[in-house]
């Protein structure tokens, strides 16, 4: 029996990016769950992050789901959801816009959605996360990721931790997802 050639290469695929992420935290093509649904034809977007914590990111208990919505102009203003704060400065938006954040319900990972997906500040805005309800060992540093809609971690930001409050905090240039990784 011949293998089909789509399996070969999947299998081929999967080499070339395991090997050439060896040492590298960022991502560079499709990850585990996408290699995984397109070999056993699953929906990559489909619940699999629900009890697994993909690669990098910090397992938390879950919290509480919550939207939140704020319209913010030119003037600055925030929007919080959850123990999470998108701080927008003034001049950052050139007109008022209506942005959405929201915590998905039963997450195991600390993670926020923020809409409208793309939008892109003047200047950075400020995003604070806490990380009270994760399992960090005292020398992991926690950051803040941008993420795909499966979690699967995309680039980190530069984050700086406030440790007596557990959050991490960092500049965002764009409206995306968020999360806190290692």
């Amino acid at each position: 029996m011949k293998p089909s050639y789509q399996l070969v290469a999947v299998l081929c695929a999967s080499v070339a990016l395991s090997t050439s992420a060896c040492g590298d935290r960022t991502t560079t093509g499709p990850g585990p769950a996408a290699m995984q649904a397109s070999v056993t034809g699953g929906d990559p977007h489909h619940d699999h992050h629900k009890h697994h914590v993909p690669p990098g990111l910090v397992r938390c208990r879950a919290q509480k789901p919550q939207n939140e919505h704020q319209r913010i102009g030119p003037d600055g203003g925030s929007i919080e959801v959850g123990p999470y704060t998108l701080t927008v400065p003034p001049g950052a938006l050139t007109r008022a816009v209506t942005i959405s954040a929201r915590i998905r319900p039963g997450e195991s990972v600390n993670v926020v959605e923020f809409k409208p997906k793309g939008l892109v500040f003047e200047t950075s805005a400020s995003l604070s996360m806490s990380y009270s309800n994760c399992e960090v060992e005292d020398t992991e540093s926690p950051q803040i990721a941008v993420v795909d809609d499966a979690y699967t971690i995309l680039y980190y930001l530069p984050s700086t931790q406030v440790d007596s409050s557990q959050q991490v905090s960092g500049q965002v240039p764009q409206l995306t997802n968020y999360a806190v990784a290692w």
